[in-house]
């Protein structure tokens, strides 16, 4: 059995974020938000990593403790902003849990009709990771700017005041 390469990524600090099995450019983009944030999945601990099950260890981030609000053309959206350890930047976001509540059960125990929410057992937990803050070690190690040509997740240079 093959052994997964382990991809390693950093803030603009230089601090060590997350180490992952995915490369960050392959996955996919969230289309539905202005800042095009890359969707990066969690796995549980109880799948230890493998060829085929992706896994994601986060090293130096860590969660603000309240809950960010942002308006957006369809409402608003609840956010958990997660910050470098270092420099407190913010490089991405997970929803509330509140955006995934199971659906009400009605007297006889079924889920009632019309409610469209998947119950939290069946949601995937993701980071949204923004672009212009992450960069891959290589990347890095070269000695480019996180701004220069071949960024790992390359957009619009948002400073911290934009996401306190």
């Amino acid at each position: 059995m093959a052994t997964p390469q382990i991809h390693t990524y950093h803030c603009a600090c230089t601090s060590l974020l997350l180490a992952t099995t995915t490369p960050l450019p392959s996955l996919p983009r969230r289309a539905t938000s202005l800042d095009r944030a890359t969707i990066l999945p969690l796995h549980s601990d109880a799948h230890p990593p493998s060829a085929t099950i992706p896994h994601t260890t986060l090293l130096s981030m860590t969660p603000d403790r309240r809950i960010t609000t942002i308006r957006r053309e369809d409402g608003f959206e609840k956010r958990i902003l997660w910050r470098c350890g270092r420099c407190r930047v913010v490089v991405g976001y997970e929803l509330d849990p509140s955006h995934f509540e199971a659906p009400t059960t009605a007297v006889g125990g079924e889920a009632e009709e019309g409610s469209s929410a998947a119950p939290e057992s069946g949601v995937a937990k993701v980071l949204y990771i923004l672009p212009g803050w992450v960069q891959s070690t290589e990347h890095m190690a070269s000695g480019k700017k996180i701004g220069e040509q071949g960024a790992v997740l390359e957009g619009a240079q948002l400073g911290v005041a934009a996401w306190e």
